[in-house]
């Protein structure tokens, strides 16, 4: 079930937009804890999906990955989960990663964006 994005959630999505259009390669967006960002971060990925592009999805925790994942399916996008203990799904168009499982591989997923969950970790 997809929710509207509140003001301030369209307005950080829109400032992610903004900058990657006037060039930067690299984005840090700044939220409060509980303001939505996975679900600003799900409808970046709509957007970009929706211009042919694939997302990695980055956390370097289980319950952070786990929700990460819960929620981009529930905007009824399709997910591959990367993580110890499961069966990857490459053909999705959004991976959703642990930072452990990705760093232990010798390659990355073919995406053209990526978001990193906590990335101050």
């Amino acid at each position: 079930m997809s929710f509207a994005l509140r003001p301030y959630q369209v307005k950080l999505n829109a400032d992610i937009d903004a900058a990657f259009s006037e060039g930067a390669r690299s984005v840090v967006a700044v939220s409060p804890t509980g303001s939505g960002k996975s679900r600003s971060a799900a409808e970046l990925m709509k957007d970009w999906l929706r211009a042919g592009e694939r997302t990695l999805f980055i956390a370097h925790l289980d319950t952070l990955l786990d929700d990460a994942a819960t929620r981009i399916e529930a905007e009824g996008l399709g997910v591959g989960v990367i993580k110890a203990g499961r069966k990857a799904d490459p053909s999705a168009p959004i991976q959703v990663g642990s930072t452990m499982t990705l760093a232990s591989r010798e390659e990355c997923p073919d995406v053209d964006r990526i978001i990193v969950d906590e990335c101050h970790h």
